[in-house]
């Protein structure tokens, strides 16, 4: 999986459209999610989401709102998710 984000970022600088950003930013962020590394899953959810604002895509603004969110979850301690009472 490293070796996917690794060949990722190497043609991230070559991209010529949004929705091709967005789509290698969600891919990126969905790999570093299974790998555990949460914040950075979160970051490049957020960079997917603003280039599929400009894509104006909205099954990615849906996709990658999911990923944050999940980041999130796994990221934040687990009783400022759901306080007690």
């Amino acid at each position: 999986m490293v070796g996917l984000v690794y060949s990722w970022n190497v043609r991230l600088p070559v991209t010529k459209t949004p929705l091709e950003r967005t789509w290698l930013y969600h891919e990126m962020g969905r790999c570093h999610f299974e790998l555990g590394n949460y914040e950075r899953a979160r970051e490049l959810g957020e960079r997917s989401y603003q280039e599929a604002t400009s894509a104006r895509d909205k099954e990615f603004l849906l996709s990658s709102s999911v990923l944050v969110a999940q980041a999130l979850g796994e990221f934040l301690p687990s009783d400022r998710i759901n306080p007690q009472v």
